[in-house]
């Protein structure tokens, strides 16, 4: 076991202890992406947004998501030293990659460190 409870090959998830995951293929850094407002997005009205990376990073997201599809995964995505896990990847992204979490609080949280105001 890793420190946070993880085992080898595993990482903790950001503010949800004792939850892990593990690396599928090579992480992606991006740099630069336009992030939508907040809206409500189906199913259920739940709130979201989108991130529409450039056009450049386009092959590089389509086979990150490719691979969890595949593996029947899920996706992190790490911004300021958190880390959020999302559902199964159920087909290959080839636009914006739209953003669910099962708690408004955490989508708000999510945004404002994605695309901070001002």
């Amino acid at each position: 076991m890793r420190a946070g409870g993880c085992p080898a090959g595993s990482t903790a998830l950001s503010r949800v202890p004792g939850v892990c995951y593990r690396t599928l293929g090579t992480p992606v850094t991006v740099t630069s992406a336009s992030v939508s407002a907040l809206t409500t997005l189906p199913p259920a009205g739940r709130y979201g947004f989108l991130i529409q990376l450039p056009a450049v990073d386009l092959p590089a997201q389509k086979a990150i998501t490719t691979t969890a599809t595949e593996a029947q995964a899920g996706l992190a995505i790490s911004a300021a030293g958190d880390t959020w896990l999302f559902p199964r990847v159920e087909r290959p992204f080839t636009g914006p990659l739209q953003i669910l979490l099962p708690h408004r609080n955490q989508v708000l949280l999510l945004h404002r460190l994605l695309a901070p105001s001002g």
